[in-house]
């Protein structure tokens, strides 16, 4: 039987490790690629199912302001001119306002186990990845991999198989090329998410 080489096995085995190993509270989730928005760089559909689980009370207002058929959009609409301004660090950092109401996009570590309900609430953070993620309104080109936290990128993979001759200096190269597609595929001021980024999310700690 011939030896699969492709970058999609080195894809499985990164997707498999990351969703299956460890305590469960800290593995990631599956993406779905069909549920990212390329016009916002953002898979929506986690971002939403995270501020309904952690935050019923703020969604609760966002629907009563937006109607209930308008508010995930609105609210996507939202977070997507936030991170054109302010970058998806601070975004995560500090969170948005939506007419009025102001939403967390994560939860950070507690300084200690003491706070119960602060600890929780950073359990919810929903790290996720997924695979070949299209990325342009013009072409169905995609990114090997992403890794989000609460639906937004955080880091894109561009993987290469030294058995075809390739080095991680065509990854690089690759992936510059990719990430600046997308950034200005929904937004020339935002900042790419890293593309050659030394750590991999556990929790935001």
């Amino acid at each position: 039987m011939p030896i699969d080489t492709s970058e999609r096995v080195f894809e499985r085995e990164i997707e498999y490790c990351l969703t299956h190993l460890g305590k469960k509270s800290q593995r990631y989730i599956k993406g779905n690629p069909k549920d990212f928005d390329r016009a916002l760089a953002l898979d929506g559909k986690m971002l939403i199912a995270f501020v309904q689980d952690t935050q019923p009370d703020k969604w609760q207002a966002i629907v009563r302001r937006h109607g209930a058929e308008a508010a995930a959009q609105s609210l996507l609409h939202r977070v997507g001119i936030e991170l054109d301004k302010r970058g998806a660090i601070d975004c995560l950092r500090h969170g948005i306002i939506d007419i009025g109401v102001e939403v967390r996009l994560a939860y950070w570590k507690p300084g200690s186990r003491m706070n119960q309900s602060a600890l929780a609430l950073y359990e919810k953070n929903r790290l996720s990845i997924t695979r070949q993620v299209k990325y342009a309104m013009n072409s169905e080109h995609s990114i090997d991999t992403v890794l989000f936290v609460n639906g937004i990128p955080v880091v894109t993979m561009e993987l290469k198989n030294p058995i075809k001759g390739q080095t991680y200096q065509d990854a690089i190269v690759c992936n510059t090329k990719k990430t600046a597609v997308l950034v200005r595929s929904c937004c020339p001021s935002r900042s790419a998410p890293s593309c050659i980024s030394p750590w991999i999310p556990t929790r935001c700690g």
